[in-house]
């Protein structure tokens, strides 16, 4: 593997030589990968690399954090499984009775208990447990966040709101794209099991991406002007796991 010297580090990268026009960047478990087309110089991908160095030290860093951090442990699917939800908790009650093969609700919280998702299911095992979790999941997360996106756009300066799609995506909270009046947001399911305030950070960021699609510092104005705490945010965010769904 070639290395490079950056800064008072010296790393270790893999070099993939590929048909594309540009030199790519990917920050993995295993470290830094480089795509470069096989018509440019060894010394011109080093050169890249120096230019990008404070970006690669930075995110090699948060990685090997990821890499330290305990894996979380897998849920297991049974009646009295509590799950983070919304920074708080949510018990499955899972019954065999009543009429219809499934039904999903949640009771609203008390000052007494945390909310308690009901479940009649006449199949009781893991799978289809986990099944008709995920399924009413899927459904309060796109109420919710279509919530928080319909509070958080007007302060953005979006005259139109973007369409909303889920993603199980394991390594982002979210992404934005524009094709021409078409603004897309993109939100990762699992982000109900986290805080309110970390759900809006993220919900700010992918909207400020719809103005800029970078993370310059016309991107973080945007972010700060509507989170000014953005950076704790932001730095908690990091910290957080979810559990592990299984297949």
């Amino acid at each position: 593997m070639p290395q490079i010297r950056l800064g008072e580090h010296t790393l270790s990268y893999q070099l993939h030589r590929v048909q594309r026009r540009s030199i790519g960047l990917v920050i993995r478990k295993e470290g830094l990968a480089v795509r470069a087309p096989a018509w440019v110089a060894l010394s011109d991908i080093e050169a890249a690399l120096r230019q990008k160095a404070d970006w690669i030290l930075q995110r090699l860093a948060e990685q090997e954090h990821r890499n330290q951090a305990p894996h979380p442990a897998p849920i297991t699917w049974q009646h009295g499984t509590v799950l983070p939800y919304l920074g708080d908790s949510l018990q499955l009650d899972v019954t065999g009775k009543g009429p219809r093969p499934e039904l999903i609700d949640v009771l609203p919280e008390t000052s007494q208990a945390s909310p308690s998702l009901h479940l009649r299911l006449k199949a009781q095992d893991a799978d289809h447990l986990r099944a008709a979790v995920h399924r009413w999941w899927k459904q309060a997360a796109l109420r919710l966040f279509a919530e928080r996106i319909a509070l958080y756009a007007p302060r953005l300066a979006l005259h139109a709101l973007p369409q909303l799609h889920l993603t199980s995506a394991r390594t982002r909270w979210g992404s934005a794209s524009k094709r021409g009046a078409l603004q897309t947001v993109r939100l990762n399911w699992r982000l109900l099991h986290l805080p309110i305030h970390l759900i809006d950070y993220v919900v700010v960021h992918e909207l400020a991406h719809l103005h800029e699609m970078n993370h310059s510092p016309a991107f973080w104005r945007h972010v700060e002007a509507v989170l000014p705490d953005t950076s704790r945010r932001r730095a908690e965010l990091k910290r957080h796991t979810v559990p592990e769904w299984g297949a």
